[in-house]
């Protein structure tokens, strides 16, 4: 999947940029470097649900949280969370350049 986002942030003039664990991740999400934050709902390294909540303490990024299309329990399971938007993964893949203006304005509406 990191392949499939960095192709989709390409045409925005984005990176992606991946972290093994929350906590080597958290100390550089605030740097003002980063725009959103993704959370694979599938990952078996991390607890995606607990990652999504750490993320929302710890930041003020969107989150983006997504899994297949018919894991409807882990998109209800991350909007509780805190996932500011749960999509299928195709829709990650195909639509990225699409969701990424909608999550941003939606946190800033927030914020």
């Amino acid at each position: 999947m990191p392949s499939r986002i960095r192709e989709g942030l390409r045409p925005l003039g984005l990176t992606l940029t991946t972290a093994a664990t929350l906590d080597t991740a958290l100390p550089f999400l605030n740097d003002g470097n980063f725009v959103a934050v993704f959370v694979n709902l599938t990952a078996r390294r991390y607890d995606p649900l607990a990652a999504i909540q750490a993320l929302k303490r710890a930041t003020t990024l969107p989150v983006l949280a997504f899994a297949g299309h018919v894991e409807t329990e882990k998109h209800a399971a991350a909007r509780a969370a805190g996932a500011d938007l749960v999509v299928a993964n195709s829709s990650v893949a195909l639509h990225l350049a699409q969701l990424l203006p909608r999550l941003l304005s939606a946190n800033a509406a927030d914020h």
